[in-house]
């Protein structure tokens, strides 16, 4: 793939709003009208965004006109931004594939990524090995095995498992390579191994029964009850009653499986059928797994803020998601036709191995399924928003029973805290806005309106305060002086250009929240001490069982750890103590 590098540096960071800086009239003309990638790069070099592009120009052009009321992650990005490189490429392809090889390889912070096997486990076959074993794995490795999952459902993964491992008795030994044995264990003994390691099974048959475990692993039980009924049928038919049974019991146990499963379709097709569910600038995302009629399971993703429009967001997705190795169905039913997916759909196409459909169905059983996963997408939000209602349920029971006192916050205090520090002098004293909108009632508005009194801006800024009203599924609007709200119709664009302020700085602040949460959470006072990175940090914890039992120890003990030292252990000590 020939390409041409365009480099473009600029000195310091300029405003998006004054169209300078790396998004300028001069460099813009620069970026040729052909189809490429363009990574964009922060004053320290490091790749913050990796895009494609059929014409450069005009998608380096669209970033102009971003505004933060649309997509204010990219205007944060933009913000950041003082260079972009581009690479040119011959045709759109290239681009498609030169785009995933670099987010892979510099793992941007502004390109999506999706949680994979870190959060779900998945099942490995070994079909490197001359006698295969199948077991539960987080670890995804170039090794010749075949991956299954991830599973959401560890209880429906177990269930696989058991199913298999009653059918279809492969060996459960540890290690690649089987140790010849004079007697097999006892997992042979209970009919539960095939005990390879004495001979007890030729290869051929070993790896036919591999074979049927791919085929439940793939979602191919149909094929596989043809399989077994023949296979009875045959072993009958030379009175090999034994064998019979064998594949008799085998039907009935995946007979079972069968009427348990639920039926998303009478073709015998493998599809992916993706939901995608949009609120605010967050996104629930279902994909519902349906392999020969059936549905054989279902993952979820919530992206906060994705950079993007939607077409862009779902490609992306969808390249990520089958780009971990994930199993590709012939068709995938979409909402809506994804960005490049002519290109998208070749790639998946050379994954596989034969063709794949993107299909968005306008009619019958395919806008059915469509639906469902719209469903289970919009769930994902509900189960978002649940888990921060059940932490602060859980909270509020903990302060009760603990008698704790500072758990409830105080929103005039804390309104009263942030607007000084926005108003006082200083720097940004120089920027005011033209309209302050709060969030909250009367008594917010007022809070509001003192500040500005005591700083002596109450002239120089608008005071707007919004409350939602329950009763009456709307909101209210307040101004400074005026008792009764603003009556303002449901449907008002300027009450829903209101609450879009509204619901754009809740979802910032508890973004912003999160993350000092997560930081203070995994933080340790071990963090503070020089010489003691993450790797030693784990091995003291590990070895000594808690932070208490470190601060406690001797120097003579801390030096027995391993990593540690007599030096190290003597300014561990020192820091205690």
């Amino acid at each position: 793939m020939a390409v041409k590098e365009n480099i473009q540096n600029s000195g310091a960071s300029k405003s998006v709003e004054q169209k300078a800086g790396p998004l300028s009239v001069d460099f813009l003309k620069s970026v040729p009208k052909v189809p490429g990638v363009y990574l964009m790069k922060n004053p320290q070099g490091q790749i913050l965004y990796v895009g494609k592009a059929k014409d450069l120009r005009k998608r380096l052009s669209s970033y102009q006109r971003a505004s933060s009321a649309v997509s204010p992650k990219t205007v944060l990005l933009l913000k950041k931004v003082t260079a972009i490189d581009t690479i040119l490429t011959h045709t759109e392809k290239e681009a498609f594939i030169l785009e995933a090889s670099l987010i892979k390889k510099h793992r941007p912070r502004f390109n999506i990524e999706l949680k994979d096997d870190k959060s779900y486990p998945r099942i490995k076959v070994t079909l490197g090995e001359e006698w295969p074993r199948i077991y539960v794995t987080r670890r995804r490795l170039k090794d010749g095995s075949r991956y299954f999952g991830p599973y959401s459902s560890a209880g429906a993964m177990r269930n696989t498992l058991n199913l298999i491992n009653r059918m279809f008795p492969l060996r459960r030994c540890r290690g690649r390579n089987v140790k010849k044995r004079m007697r097999p264990c006892l997992n042979y003994q209970m009919g539960r191994c095939l005990a390879p390691c004495s001979g007890k099974v030729d290869k051929k048959q070993y790896r036919s029964m591999v074979d049927s475990v791919l085929l439940i692993l793939e979602g191919r039980n149909r094929q596989l009850r043809d399989q077994l009924k023949t296979a009875m049928q045959n072993a009958s038919k030379t009175q090999d009653f034994e064998k019979a049974a064998i594949f008799r019991d085998q039907l009935q146990a995946l007979g079972k499986t069968l009427e348990k499963q639920a039926v998303a379709s009478n073709l015998n097709k493998d599809q992916d059928i993706w939901g995608y569910v949009r609120k605010g600038a967050a996104l629930g995302i279902a994909i519902i797994n349906v392999r020969q009629g059936m549905v054989l399971g279902k993952l979820e993703y919530f992206l906060l803020d994705p950079i993007g429009d939607d077409p862009e967001v779902l490609g992306e997705v969808l390249r990520q998601f089958y780009g971990m190795e994930q199993s590709i169905p012939e068709e995938l039913l979409l909402p809506f036709q994804v960005a490049d997916h002519l290109s998208l759909s070749d790639w998946l196409s050379e994954i596989r191995g034969r063709g794949v459909q993107l299909l968005v169905p306008k009619r019958g059983n395919g806008v059915k399924l469509l639906q469902m996963a719209e469903a289970n997408g919009q769930q994902v939000h509900i189960d978002q928003e649940n888990r921060e209602r059940s932490w602060q349920e859980m909270a509020k029971s903990l302060q009760a029973k603990l008698n704790l006192q500072c758990f409830e916050p105080d929103d005039y205090r804390m309104m009263n805290e942030v607007l000084t520090r926005r108003f006082k002098t200083g720097e940004k004293r120089n920027v005011l806005p033209d309209l302050l909108v709060v969030d909250g009632g009367k008594g917010h508005l007022n809070v509001a309106r003192n500040v500005l009194k005591n700083e002596g801006l109450q002239d120089q800024v608008e005071l707007v305060s919004i409350a939602k009203d329950k009763e009456n599924k709307t909101d209210k609007i307040y101004r400074p002086g005026r008792k009764n709200p603003i009556s303002l119709p449901r449907h008002s664009p300027v009450l829903f250009f209101l609450m879009q302020i509204r619901d754009e700085s809740h979802r910032f602040g508890i973004a912003f929240h999160r993350r000092l949460r997560n930081k203070s959470t995994l933080s340790s006072e071990l963090d503070t001490i020089v010489g003691i990175g993450p790797s030693r940090k784990k091995i003291l914890l590990k070895t000594m069982g808690s932070l208490a039992a470190v601060k406690k120890a001797s120097r003579k003990e801390l030096a027995a750890v391993p990593g540690i030292g007599p030096e190290l252990a003597e300014q561990l000590w020192d820091h205690f103590h």
